[in-house]
């Protein structure tokens, strides 16, 4: 980019290149073969829509085994039979335990037999908080099948590569049914929509006079035909540059819409453009 000197109103120009906003190099998340590219160069495709299929077989096939193993856990939680029985089984020891007690008072009963019952029925009660920790540590393994199931989900999904924003697909990387490794670049997806024009301004006022500063940007769409956009400046670096004028120079760009023209879009990236820029003074 370069500074052009400043005009008799006062504004500022430099020279730059249109740059896309949205510049993405997708990459794979995962590792294993491209099974369907659902794309290709010059497609647009819509924000989430699917453009790269990679091999999902042993992640579905893993994700089914965590959903049998959930649909297990779930019913293991959810029977109460253990409880239910060791509460039956208390009742009848402390029954047993009441009659002995009642032989004993009338010496019919030794102690030892005494004693056992006593120990039954203590062992009894025991089971009951056996059978209520058991339901706690099954209802605990439900969560861990659900994060194992999410967890395969995620497996899954890692395989299926979409699109981050709406778009055109401007290069592709790989091919159907090559092998590609957790971050490999598949494809590059461009959002024509929006512009920026980066540069670099000298100024002999504050720099905060151009922040939000109204702009112009003249677009080369080809030789002898320029388009003028205006822009709003969007960013002001926010410290000078080293530079030896006496002159502060900052790194400043300017964001502009793309034109439609008979259903295409106007501007591309690289464009020669010149901006003018209008200082809040």
């Amino acid at each position: 980019s370069a500074t052009l000197p400043t005009s008799q109103t006062g504004s500022i120009k430099y020279k730059g290149v249109l740059a896309f906003v949205n510049d993405v190099r997708v990459v794979a998340q995962a590792e294993g073969v491209i099974r369907q590219f659902l794309v290709d160069e010059g497609f647009i495709v819509e924000r989430d829509k699917v453009m790269v299929e990679i091999d999902n077989r042993l992640a579905k096939a893993e994700q089914q085994v965590s959903l049998k193993e959930l649909e297990s856990a779930q019913l293991k939680a959810d029977d109460e039979s253990q409880i239910k029985f060791a509460e039956a089984a208390e009742k009848v020891a402390e029954a047993d335990y009441k009659r002995t007690e009642d032989l004993f008072k009338r010496e019919v009963a030794n102690i030892d037999e005494y004693e056992r019952k006593q120990l039954e029925w203590q062992k009894a009660k025991l089971s009951i908080d056996v059978s209520k920790r058991e339901k706690k540590i099954n209802e605990a393994a439900v969560g861990v099948s659900e994060a194992k199931l999410n967890a395969s989900g995620v497996q899954v999904e890692l395989r299926t590569i979409r699109a981050p924003f709406t778009g055109i697909v401007a290069k592709t990387e790989k091919e159907n049914f090559e092998w590609v490794k957790a971050g490999d670049q598949i494809l590059r997806l461009v959002a024509l929509e929006k512009f920026r024009v980066r540069g670099r301004v000298k100024i002999d006022d504050s720099p905060n006079t151009l922040e939000r500063a109204a702009a112009k940007v003249f677009v080369q769409v080809k030789p002898g035909q320029i388009e003028t956009v205006n822009g709003v400046v969007g960013f002001v670096s926010p410290q000078a540059l080293p530079d030896k004028d006496d002159l502060p120079e900052y790194w400043v760009w300017v964001e502009i819409e793309n034109r439609v023209v008979d259903g295409q879009f106007l501007f591309r990236g690289e464009m020669d453009a010149t901006v003018e820029i209008y200082p809040n003074r």
